[in-house]
């Protein structure tokens, strides 16, 4: 019962964002790369599983945007069942099940996962990883085969969605080894053998990830994923740490924590809080288990990626198990007044689910604004130009590229996509620059602006320059034709 009530309060809290509409990467993955091979997307990325599930979510759904966030608020209720289920098998009671199930379920800066499509492959990464684990778990206990193979099936197609899911094979013997600390008279022997296939499958995935930088020729680089140093790695790491305990809060930097008083002193309160209460009263197998969580799962975008800010899902599973079964010890060693105690931390619980509500409330909204700010723009370039010739090319300057201190994605990629969506041929593409302090686009704005009304004969009439400034300006002409020749050989940066 306690599940139930709690996943119809997410549902409820979640459901608005049925309407929300598409931004950013979800233009790339469902109309840029519709006419791609099943496998392979605009972004280039080894995520073949996910590929495919945009095309056939396409081909059922065309552009509608409800039944893709309806899908992302199943999703995310289904992970969080996984998780009440999880906690069970590891050992903990229905109140640490519930304290985890809730704080995971409401963290707020899952908000990507939840309200933008694109993200969608992160929630199935969580959840093949809770499957696997559980799975494995099981069949360490119990021997059967089928939970075996659930768990290798789980981890392939987990890998097929996104490259962070490595992380699950050392999940998996994380699990293994908090089980035998739980059960010190398990036998040890051939337990190697369970994992040969998921090594195998792992090591060729890697091989197809990685293989043409490290074996190709010396030009080929890898674009998105590549190795940090340690140094960049351990700060990636404190960030990740940093952002989990801050909830409610904007994106931290390390910087920003260390170089204020009142900041570093509240995290690290929370820090040693927690820490002290883990080495307490929680016993060795869950401490083990849910601190390897954290480090494991954030390893792989500390080491290879960047934005760790953004990727707090699959550590948070680990720090909200970890709150659970703190929670359960405190009630659990109260000697008297255990109900009290119990009431406290409920309250404080349903406290924190108010207040992430409310900041869930307030992300769905700059979500929506994301979405109708691109079909505003785009609507107002309809009207413009309602045709253009073939190849025709389209300027936007001072585009929005994201809000929410780069956690609400608009224009930052896939604008292609966008125009084609509104109707333009697909040999009609875009370039554009987004809005920002630097001095180079504020001084290629005023320079355009200052061609407002001079159309020029149109010695280049395949090009369409607009301004993005409180809606569009159109600015097309010889004049700005000139300027955007002459910035783009001055500043490419800008264009990049």
């Amino acid at each position: 019962m306690p599940l139930i009530l709690l996943l119809s309060a997410l549902f409820a809290t979640l459901l608005p964002s049925w309407n929300l509409g598409f931004v950013s990467d979800d233009y790339g993955h469902l109309v840029e790369a519709a006419k791609f091979s099943p496998i392979s997307s605009t972004d280039g990325l080894h995520r073949p599983l996910r590929n495919i599930a945009f095309k056939i979510a396409h081909a059922t759904f065309g552009l509608n945007p409800a039944p893709y966030h309806l899908v992302l608020i199943s999703l995310h209720l289904v992970l969080v069942g996984l998780l009440y289920r999880f906690v069970l098998l590891l050992g903990g009671g229905r109140y640490a099940a519930f304290i985890a199930a809730a704080i995971f379920g409401f963290f707020p800066r899952n908000h990507q996962s939840l309200f933008w499509v694109a993200a969608g492959q992160d929630t199935v990464v969580a959840i093949c990883s809770l499957v696997a684990c559980s799975a494995f778990l099981l069949h360490k206990g119990t021997g059967r085969s089928v939970s075996y193979f659930i768990a290798l099936a789980s981890f392939s197609i987990a890998l097929g969605f996104k490259e962070t899911a490595t992380a699950i094979l050392p999940l998996l013997l994380l699990v293994d080894l908090s089980h035998r600390i739980k059960n010190s008279n398990a036998s040890p022997k051939h337990r190697w053998r369970a994992y040969v296939p998921f090594v195998i499958i792992a090591g060729a995935y890697l091989v197809w990830v990685f293989g043409e930088r490290l074996f190709g020729p010396a030009e080929i680089t890898q674009s998105f994923y590549r190795f940090q140093n340690a140094s960049q790695s351990v700060k990636l790491a404190a960030k990740f740490i940093l952002n989990m305990l801050l909830p409610l809060s904007s994106p931290v930097e390390v910087k920003e924590v260390v170089s204020g008083v009142l900041p570093f002193m509240t995290v690290s309160l929370g820090v040693l809080t927690i820490a002290i209460a883990s080495f307490w009263l929680v016993r060795m197998d869950k401490l083990a288990l849910t601190t390897g969580w954290i480090l494991i799962s954030m390893a792989p975008t500390a080491v290879f990626g960047f934005y760790t800010d953004r990727y707090l899902l699959m550590p948070f599973l680990g720090m909200a198990m970890l709150l659970g079964f703190i929670a359960e010890a405190i009630v659990g060693r109260a000697r008297t007044n255990k109900l009290p105690i119990g009431l406290i931390i409920t309250a404080a619980l349903f406290l924190y689910v108010f207040a992430s509500i409310a900041r869930l409330s307030h992300y769905r909204r700059s979500w929506r604004e994301a979405a109708v700010e691109i079909q505003t723009t785009m609507s107002e370039t309809r009207r413009l130009y309602p045709g253009v010739p073939d190849a025709s090319i389209f300027y936007f300057v001072n585009l929005t590229h994201s809000k929410e201190s780069g956690q609400v994605y608009i224009f930052n990629t896939s604008v292609n996509g966008a125009l084609w969506t509104w109707g333009y041929d697909r040999s009609v593409t875009a370039q554009r620059t987004f809005s920002s302090d630097n001095p180079h686009e504020q001084e290629l704005v005023g320079l355009l602006l200052a061609c407002k009304g001079d159309g020029g004969s149109d010695a280049v009439p395949a090009n369409y320059i607009l301004i993005f400034e409180n809606g569009l300006i159109d600015v097309s002409g010889d004049c700005a034709d000139r300027v955007i020749a002459m910035n783009q050989k001055k500043n490419p940066d800008l264009w990049k």
